[in-house]
């Protein structure tokens, strides 16, 4: 697994990204810190297993609160979910927040293709549909 870095991007926004510049994620809520922390993290010895744990480690260090993590949210960023019809996986790449569709003016998720890096859109009420697993 490539190494994990924090990274602010061109729209000024903390995230991180492998090394390989593959599997950004932003978090409109991400400060330096939090986007360091989050790095530190997945490299450690004892890397969260899932979401839920890296989620409650940076809420206990300060670094998120419960809203700032899309609480209300069915996926949680940089989890893996798997399309129900062709079985493939992806990853959440973030998750809605203040940002809409236009056409229709719906929150919306970015997930990507793990083994491609490729990445789409898609509006929640399709994400949260039964579709994704």
């Amino acid at each position: 697994m490539s190494k994990v870095v924090a990274f602010v991007g061109d729209n000024g926004m903390w995230g991180i990204c492998d090394s390989t510049g593959r599997g950004l994620v932003y978090e409109s809520e991400f400060s330096k810190e939090a986007a360091e922390a989050v790095a530190d993290m997945i490299n450690s010895d004892n890397p969260p297993s899932d979401w839920e744990e890296m989620e409650a480690r940076l809420m206990a260090s300060g670094h998120a609160s419960e809203a700032s993590l899309g609480a209300k949210n069915k996926f949680k960023p940089l989890q893996p979910i798997t399309h129900v019809k062709t079985g493939k996986i992806y990853r959440i790449m973030e998750c809605p927040k203040s940002r809409k569709l236009e056409s229709t003016g719906e929150a919306f998720y970015e997930y990507g293709d793990i083994s491609t890096g490729q990445v789409w859109i898609i509006a929640k009420s399709e994400m949260e549909d039964g579709r994704f697993v």
